[in-house]
Formats: structure tokens, sequence, C-alpha cells
């Protein structure tokens, strides 16, 4: 199993300065593939969200952050049925994320920041494959995801109140648990798997 995804750019409205606690809330758009090369699954497309990022300044230049966002979409499924037919379809998301870290500003300007940061998250998506009206062969997964993350962050204020910001990090997994509801045969039972850990880049 692999995820990528890349963030586009967007904007945020800050409730205070790079020097006290601040508060920032964010609308985001989320370019997501899910790939198993095993069984020949590929997804791809567009999640939307909104999220929120609170912080507080430590010692010159760093700082400790937290966030959530709440993230939904549908993307494009391209695999097989459990009989491993070739199947196509739709697959909906819908989950959330946080994160909690310390970075450090590596700009000489407070202003516009470039940040290296270390840090722990986590992430509860539910995936529900086969997302169409008659939903013939799809059920519904429940994920739960715990990582360390590390990379890059920048941030750039464009306007009084608003900031543009991107990120490029690595997750590095060490618990995964995913549970399935067999929606497939009407059946109300469900069984636990807990996959492998492996490294995701996140732009």
């Amino acid at each position: 199993m692999a995820v990528f995804c890349l963030s586009l750019p967007w904007a945020g409205v800050s409730l205070a300065g790079a020097s006290s606690p601040s508060l920032l809330v964010y609308p985001f758009a989320e370019y997501f593939q899910w790939e198993e090369s095993n069984i020949r699954v590929n997804e791809s497309g567009m999640l939307y969200g909104l999220g929120a990022e609170g912080a507080v300044p430590l010692a010159h230049k760093t700082k400790v952050r937290a966030e959530l966002d709440l993230f939904a979409g549908e993307v494009d499924y391209d695999g097989s049925r459990l009989d491993l037919r070739p199947f196509t379809s739709k697959t909906l998301y819908l989950g959330l994320r946080t994160q909690a870290d310390v970075s450090m500003n590596v700009l000489p300007s407070e202003t516009a920041r470039l940040e290296t940061f270390l840090g722990l998250g986590g992430r509860w998506w539910k995936r529900r494959l086969d997302n169409t009206d008659e939903q013939l062969y799809g059920y519904d997964e429940h994920w739960l995801s715990i990582c360390a993350v590390a990379g890059l962050r920048g941030s750039m204020p464009v306007k009084k109140g608003w900031t543009l910001f991107a990120g490029l990090s690595l997750l590095m997994p060490f618990y995964n648990r995913e549970t399935v509801f067999l929606r497939v045969t009407k059946d109300s039972s469900s069984f636990t798997l807990t996959p492998g850990n492996e490294l995701s880049p996140c732009l």
C-alpha cells in the first residue's frame, strides 16, 4: 500500500502574529492517490477540507504547532472486484487528521518563514469502495494510522490577515489498523487487519 497526496497552495485567516500564540483557519484542496500494487488498485482524485492550526512560540525561531483537518471527497477507482475481475467505480473518503510538532525557522525573517519540523501525526478515515447508487461490489473500510512526521514548510503573508503556505513532509507510520465491514454481502460482520508500514511523501 502506498499513499501520495499533493496539497494545493491555500490561503488562511490568521488571528495573531508570529511572535505570539496564533490561530489559523484555512480551506484546502488536495490531490490524492492510493495504490495497492499486489492486487492492481489505483485510486486518484481531489479531496477538500477545512483545517485549523494553533502555534505557541518557544525560544528564538522555534515554536510548537498543532493542527486538525477535516476532509472529504470522491475519487476514481481503477482496480478489481473481490473475485479479481477488473472493475472501475468511485471511492468515497471522509475523515480527519491531526499533527503536533516542533519547528525551527531557518530564515532570518520572522515574516516569511521556512521551517524544519519533527512531530507526531494521526489520521482516521472512512473509505467506501463502489460509492455508486447501486453499490453492488463495495464495502466500507475504517482506517486509523499513527506516524512520525518530518519535513519542511513555508509561509508568506500576502495581505493583512491572510497567509499563503505550503509544505513537504515524509510520513513514517508505526501503527496501522483497518476494520472492514462486509457491505457487499449485506452482512453486518466485520474483521480487523493490521497492514504493514510504508513511508509516504506528502506535498
